[in-house]
């Protein structure tokens, strides 16, 4: 038989390595659009999810959303909010002088990256 002092330690180092299995659980984070062709002045619809690993949705987090086309610099948009479902969306128009080909969509959000492209 063990001594009591040993049961209560090994508690506490079950209290502790499932604490920290918990705190670097990374998240998972999808990007999409509402097409994947568009024309010059349309809206793209960016919606996504924020999810922890065992897939329950995390609300009120920031997504930020970069748009690289195919020259050029980024687009930058205002970061989204995870709503309590954990999704998220955002608009941009595209210009009017805007290039052709192809754009790549890049979210991020607590360590975990997405990305999507259109046309």
């Amino acid at each position: 038989m063990f001594p009591w002092w040993l049961w209560v330690l090994l508690a506490i180092v079950v209290i502790l390595l499932y604490l920290l299995w918990k705190r670097v659980q990374v998240p998972s984070i999808s990007v999409s659009t509402d097409k994947s062709l568009y024309d010059r002045t349309e809206t793209v619809t960016i919606t996504g999810m924020l999810i922890d690993q065992s897939s329950t949705p995390m609300p009120g987090k920031a997504v930020p959303i970069a748009i690289t086309p195919p020259v050029g610099d980024a687009y930058i948009l205002a970061p989204a909010t995870t709503g309590v479902d954990g999704s998220y969306s955002a608009s941009w128009e595209i210009p009017d002088a805007a290039d052709g080909g192809t754009y790549t969509i890049n979210v991020a959000s607590l360590g975990a990256a997405g990305t999507t492209t259109f046309t």
